[in-house]
């Protein structure tokens, strides 16, 4: 049997070369100069040799692996730069023709009125083509752009209230979140600025904002003014008859010989002492829930106090000797 030596573990820590043994079992005791004998450091060589492909093959794979995900990344960048180009580029569009849009519309009613002097005619058909165009325009636009046309139709008095001329019907216009607010900067000098005598009968303002205006004797009656803010503003002699005026913000407004005559003001903050000011507010759905009588009270608060004692009444839950 051939016979294999084994190394002491003292010798190979105090000598640079051992004796590795052949497999062939027919090889005679392998010597530190037989054919398969190695040096340490041939051994090393060895190693180093097979480790270096190794290495290199490991280094490639995560380089790869690395310029991969690094080539993914840089892909979806520019995946996101494209997308928001393209938004960018929608956007830009999409803003170029709603001015577009506006440009038309001004120009065309401003010609109108110009080839009219001015004015239109009671009697002809040109205040229903201003309606049709304007009612068709301010489906186009956002609420800023919404703005300036409102804003160009009171200044050429064609939605002012008391005029000489008949205002344009504005009735199912949609003007939803439109801001005619004054800004922060000026609220200080409200008073100074000139009356809205604004026309709106019948106009969808849901979210709409005239904080700090001076509408007074404007027209919002049979308007949808839910969430609607009217802080600080002047609404003496205004009339809300028959208009959605739920959740609408009354904050330190003046209602002074308002109407609210029919209207629905169900959530809103509109005080009793702001009630008591009012020209009338009968069968009014009132802030607490009630329905005013046909008859005004003059706190909405007494309205069930002043209805409680009866069982006889109108089908609006009050007394009819209350008229």
């Amino acid at each position: 049997m051939t016979s294999q030596h084994a190394v002491p573990v003292d010798w190979f820590m105090n000598t640079k070369s051992f004796t590795v043994v052949c497999p062939n079992h027919h090889a005679e005791p392998a010597t530190i100069s037989s054919f398969c004998s190695m040096q340490l450091k041939d051994i090393l060589k060895i190693l180093g040799v097979l480790l270096v492909p190794l290495t290199l093959g490991v280094a490639t794979t995560v380089l790869s692996m690395q310029k991969t995900h690094l080539s993914q990344e840089n892909r979806q960048k520019d995946i996101d730069i494209a997308q928001q180009q393209r938004q960018q580029g929608a956007y830009l569009a999409d803003q170029a023709e709603k001015e577009r849009i506006l440009a038309t519309y001004l120009y065309d009613i401003s010609m109108l009125l110009l080839s009219n002097n001015g004015t239109l005619d009671k009697g002809s058909i040109i205040p229903s083509v201003v309606r049709a165009k304007t009612l068709t325009t301010l489906l186009q636009l956002d609420t800023q752009r919404k703005r300036q046309i409102i804003l160009f139709l009171y200044e050429t008095k064609l939605i002012m209230r008391n005029n000489e001329q008949p205002p344009i019907n504005l009735v199912d216009a949609d003007l939803d979140n439109l801001d005619m607010g004054l800004p922060k900067s000026k609220q200080k000098l409200y008073k100074i600025y000139e009356v809205l005598q604004i026309q709106l009968h019948g106009a969808s303002l849901v979210n709409s904002s005239f904080a700090w205006r001076r509408l007074d004797f404007s027209d919002f009656s049979q308007t949808y003014l839910t969430n609607a803010d009217f802080t600080w503003t002047d609404l003496s002699h205004v009339d809300f008859s028959y208009a959605l005026l739920s959740k609408t913000d009354f904050t330190n407004a003046t209602v002074s010989k308002a109407i609210f005559a029919y209207a629905n003001l169900s959530g809103s903050n509109l005080s009793d002492e702001q009630l008591s000011t009012t020209l009338t507010f009968q069968s009014a759905l009132l802030p607490n829930g009630t329905t005013a009588p046909l008859k005004n009270l003059v706190k909405n608060g007494d309205a069930e106090e002043t209805c409680s004692n009866t069982s006889t009444g109108s089908p609006l839950g009050c007394p009819l000797d209350l008229q």
